[in-house]
């Protein structure tokens, strides 16, 4: 089997516009408090140093939805779409992504050899934002899955998402290639478990 990394592997991110997606959130959220975006900045910020700073140094994923929750309810922001609803629109505005070159000829031809293909994604966003990216991309049907470090807890090089990866492709880590583009997060711990 073959497991890939999304982003710089499969996709490349071109944009990513926080500040435009927020205040699409703050537009549709109900604001009984008159919150204002700077209210927002002034919060997020100490979250951010709290949280998102240590993600590579204890390898727990912090999803966005938690953060955001934790966000909204301390301002009384709340919404009329579900949790998931929210995280994607919040993604459809912030995040533009194109394929890698080539991309989609190495899935075709993984596709065509009948090897089973996943991916396996560092993000605090969980993986129907990722999969709705790759279904734009016309790349999601090439994959058995798409596990987002978000649903998991863990982040990669973390041996417990690439071991579920594999388990979730039905075959040893012995028997997987694990293509992506950070040393660190990819290279490292794939081969930490026995990947090629």
């Amino acid at each position: 089997g073959i497991l890939f990394d999304m982003g710089g592997t499969l996709l490349t991110e071109t944009a990513f516009d926080r500040r435009a997606a927020r205040q699409h959130l703050m537009n549709i959220a109900r604001n009984p408090n008159g919150v204002t975006m700077l209210d927002y900045a002034v919060l997020a910020q100490e979250f951010d140093a709290t949280f998102w700073a240590k993600r590579d140094e204890t390898l727990q994923e912090f999803p966005v939805k938690v953060f955001w929750r934790l966000m909204d309810e301390r301002l009384g922001l709340s919404f009329d779409l579900s949790e998931d609803d929210v995280e994607l629109e919040f993604w459809k505005t912030a995040v533009t992504m194109t394929p890698e070159p080539g991309i989609h000829e190495v899935l075709e031809a993984v596709a065509r050899a009948g090897i089973p293909a996943g991916v396996v994604s560092n993000s605090g966003f969980g993986g129907r934002a990722l999969c709705y990216e790759l279904e734009k991309h016309g790349l999601l049907k090439y994959f058995r899955f798409v596990m987002s470090t978000a649903d998991y807890g863990v982040r990669k090089p973390h041996p417990m998402i690439f071991l579920t990866a594999a388990a979730k492709l039905g075959n040893k880590p012995e028997n997987i290639w694990f293509f992506g583009d950070s040393h660190f997060h990819d290279i490292r711990g794939a081969a930490g478990v026995g990947m090629k």
